[in-house]
């Protein structure tokens, strides 16, 4: 059957009908194992009906490997008479056959931040108790788990019920039973496609944090960590909704975000439209928040002239500075940055994007806006952030730093350098402020990087200097 006809087979919406792809996706989908192995280089009836069902899945919102999951173990017969029926196969029995409500997808986001610095905090209590220190709801509780108590009370009030969690003492006795249990009394924590339902964070008999709670809070940093990782896995689900452009949509919002830590509806609308962006609306309003009372000093919102970034209330009496490391103006008191009204419409990035992404891009940037003016063809957050900046059609990578430690920073890339590697000339530039701010960073830096490929450290200044120089 010709692509074409099997297209037609597959409506999206009346009149809407999937396109035939490329070989690239084909080969994509066949690495993330949506679709089976080819036999020897042909594609036959089977690979067709599963590359066009899994597209349908794709276009409704799902990840890879939820599409894996369903279409591998189904017959065709099966996967043309749930998607030609125009019924939203689902990955697993329970789920609903319609999306999710988007107050239920904002509450399991709070559930699955609640449960990670549960863990956190559970462990650190126990520390802390170990230590001869009584469990005491005051400034002595440790701060995650103070943290999770105030996110699993708004889960109460969001599901209309009482908070029953709100001794800290009655928390940790809920603890000992699974986030599934009657007792906790949360529909959230019982839903079909949380992760964390059948969990128990306290063992109930020897009374110490269960090896999956230890689990658990090793892998959580801070708040801020979980949520640049749900945003991040939230920008790389979005992309994978436009398929083929996967890899440029991803580019297209990092970089807009990264270039707009302060924006307005009206911006991210008529961004939206002149990149064909429309399905990407949800992610990128998640990204921003309002003008909220934080961001204000003595009532008005300054802007930093260098980084865009809202100022903050300087050490110098009735003076602003810039709050952000990674800039040249950090911390250097002026009497007004650049005042930015207020409207309904303005929108400031959220602190875990400010933080992750915001800040370091800075150089980031830099670095592309010069390698375009010298005409490298530079291509931003290539391959979905393999590095931050490719260069010479992709022979060169470069990953910009802004690690305070030079030892932390060896030590991490000697373990991995992730997508870096995988260019044939790696670069590695380091934030000017920040490596003034240690004597001999590039120094130590090279001496205690161990790992077996070879890399080129220098500062972010030094390169903007290099990309000038003829090639």
């Amino acid at each position: 059957m010709h692509s074409n006809a099997l297209a037609e087979s597959f409506p999206v919406a009346p009149n809407r009908h999937l396109p035939p792809r490329t070989r690239a996706t084909a080969m994509d989908y066949r690495s993330q194992k949506i679709i089976s192995p080819a036999h020897g280089k042909s594609f036959f009836w089977l690979h067709l009906v599963q590359f066009c069902a899994a597209r349908y899945l794709v276009d409704c919102g799902w990840k890879r490997n939820e599409v894996a999951a369903w279409v591998q173990p189904r017959s065709v017969g099966s996967i043309l008479e749930a998607v030609v029926s125009s019924v939203r196969p689902q990955p697993s029995e329970t789920r609903e056959a319609t999306d999710l409500p988007e107050v239920v997808e904002d509450l399991q986001q709070r559930a699955y931040l609640c449960t990670r610095l549960l863990a956190a905090g559970i462990v650190g209590q126990y520390q802390s108790a170990r230590r001869g220190m009584p469990v005491i709801h005051d400034n002595t509780l440790d701060a995650m788990l103070s943290r999770a108590m105030m996110i699993l009370a708004g889960l109460y009030i969001k599901e209309g019920k009482e908070d029953t969690a709100g001794s800290v003492h009655d928390l940790l006795k809920k603890c000992t039973l699974p986030l599934n249990d009657s007792a906790w009394g949360l529909d959230v924590f019982r839903h079909p496609e949380f992760p964390y339902r059948t969990l128990r964070l306290i063992d109930p008999d020897a009374r110490l944090p269960t090896l999956d709670c230890v689990e658990l809070a090793t892998q959580t940093k801070s708040e801020l960590d979980l949520r640049e990782q749900l945003a991040f896995e939230a920008l790389r689900s979005t992309a994978d909704q436009f398929a083929v452009r996967a890899a440029e949509v991803y580019s297209l919002l990092r970089s807009y975000i990264v270039e707009h830590p302060v924006t307005t509806l009206a911006e991210l609308r008529d961004f939206e439209r002149d990149k064909d962006l429309q399905p990407a609306r949800s992610f990128l309003l998640s990204c921003y928040e309002p003008v909220l009372a934080h961001h204000l000093v003595s009532g008005r919102l300054h802007i930093c002239p260098g980084c865009r970034i809202p100022m903050g209330r300087a050490r110098l009496a009735q003076h602003v500075a810039c709050r952000t490391t990674q800039c040249e103006q950090f911390d250097r008191p002026v009497a007004t940055g650049e005042v930015e009204p207020e409207h309904e419409e303005l929108r400031i990035a959220k602190p875990h994007v400010l933080a992750y992404w915001i800040a370091p891009g800075i150089d980031e940037l830099a670095i592309y806006r010069k390698a375009l003016e010298c005409g490298l063809s530079p291509t931003i957050y290539p391959d979905r952030d393999s590095c931050d900046i490719a260069l010479d059609g992709g022979r060169t990578g470069i990953d910009v730093k802004s690690n305070a430690s030079p030892f932390l920073l060896a030590e991490s890339l000697s373990r991995s350098l992730h997508g870096l590697a995988l260019y044939d000339l790696r670069i590695v530039a380091i934030n000017n402020q920040c490596a003034a701010r240690v004597p001999g960073y590039l120094d130590v830096l090279r001496r205690e990087y161990r790992g077996k490929t070879e890399v080129e450290f220098m500062l972010v200044g030094t390169l903007l200097d290099k990309l000038e120089e003829p090639r």
